[in-house]
């Protein structure tokens, strides 16, 4: 008897629901952000931001920066209209940082390295408020995603997951489920083509120098591989649950793909992840995307779905779960795949606690 494979294809609308934000709320939140003390769980430093929010007097230099970047928009706390979008002020200051580097040097004294600094501070409290936000899941969001990895079967149906967080995977260890990236075997096929909060890649003579330290415990090869002549570890945190202590917290850069408008899939990690990706779309029966509506600006993942699904393929059922009342995303995603989507009208939570329902009476 033939098995129906499932690929669930997921976006930041899964990870909403246990409380992580959607892109679109990512800037004042990252603005706000407070990395909190990892030995007892506050931050003993005064708020460096807006008066509005804080009851300082006066706003912060990262504040005027974005601002002057971005004149169109007076980022007002509490306004989330009012901030430009997170990829969006990414790809500017990436810009504006190689201008700063390229051209205003020559003719400063001194190094001008304000916007790159502006930069690796958003990056860095993007990080540190995700893997905070993923430690502290209450317990009504572990069971939403209780429910939702029970049904997902090991071995035969696989997770593409443009998230970063570690959801999934947290999920998987309390249901006692092994995970593999590589789409092989009988774990769970969790593939991350946009990197994860809990991976770290170093040089092997960067790990040399730490494997041995405390700062390396309950940290395991993944991988290892060439980037141009040098050698690399690829290390995964044993505790999905502590990444923003174990990784951000000690070396400061996740594996992540960075949210600009030109994204760059550096890592050989990265890269083979997409392969995966686009073979386990190839070899699905059926496709169920969550939460994710294939933004234009994010070409990838559209050239996945239509060589995946397009091109002359057999054809397989599409399922979007989607909560929107208008068809938008349905019909952008039917284009891109060359065939029809079913448009399921609600939030995955109650569609996945209906599918549970039917299974218990089956």
């Amino acid at each position: 008897m033939s098995i129906n494979r499932i690929c669930y294809i997921l976006g930041a609308g899964f990870s909403k629901a246990c409380g992580l934000p959607l892109a679109r709320e990512l800037t004042e939140l990252v603005v706000r952000y407070r990395r909190r003390d990892v030995t007892n769980g506050t931050d003993p430093s005064p708020p460096r931001l807006v008066p509005g929010s804080f009851g300082f007097e006066q706003e912060s230099q990262e504040l005027q920066l974005i601002r002057r970047l971005m004149p169109g928009h007076a980022c007002s706390f509490g306004d989330a209209g009012s901030w430009p979008d997170f990829e969006v002020l990414l790809t500017v200051l990436d810009d504006a940082a190689k201008f700063e580097r390229d051209v205003v040097s020559v003719h400063a004294k001194g190094p001008q390295l304000a916007m790159d600094r502006l930069r690796r501070q958003m990056m860095s409290n993007l990080r540190g408020m995700l893997g905070e936000n993923i430690g502290a899941l209450r317990n009504e969001q572990r069971a939403l995603l209780a429910n939702f990895i029970a049904q997902v079967r090991a071995g035969f149906d696989s997770i593409v997951s443009f998230n970063w967080d570690t959801l999934i995977e947290i999920a998987a260890a309390a249901s006692s489920l092994k995970t593999s990236n590589d789409g092989t075997g009988a774990a769970l096929s969790l593939i991350k083509p946009h990197g994860s909060l809990d991976l770290v890649e170093l040089t092997e003579d960067r790990w040399e120098e730490i494997r041995s330290s405390s700062n390396a415990i309950k940290l395991n090869v993944v991988a290892r591989y060439e980037i141009g002549s040098r050698k690399h570890v690829l290390l995964r945190c044993e505790d999905p649950a502590s990444v923003a202590d174990r990784i951000d917290g000690v070396f400061g850069d996740a594996l992540l793909v960075a949210p600009n408008r030109r994204k760059e899939y550096l890592s050989p990690w990265i890269r083979d992840q997409w392969k995966i990706a686009l073979r386990l779309i190839r070899e699905a029966d059926e496709i169920r995307i969550i939460g994710f509506s294939f933004p234009e600006a994010d070409v990838r993942p559209q050239l996945a779905l239509n060589w995946g699904v397009g091109g002359g393929a057999a054809p397989r059922r599409l399922t979007l779960i989607d909560p929107t009342t208008d068809d938008q995303v349905a019909k952008r995603i039917e284009a891109i795949a060359g065939q029809p989507v079913q448009h399921v009208r609600s939030n995955w939570q109650n569609w996945i606690e209906l599918h549970r329902k039917r299974s218990a009476t089956v």
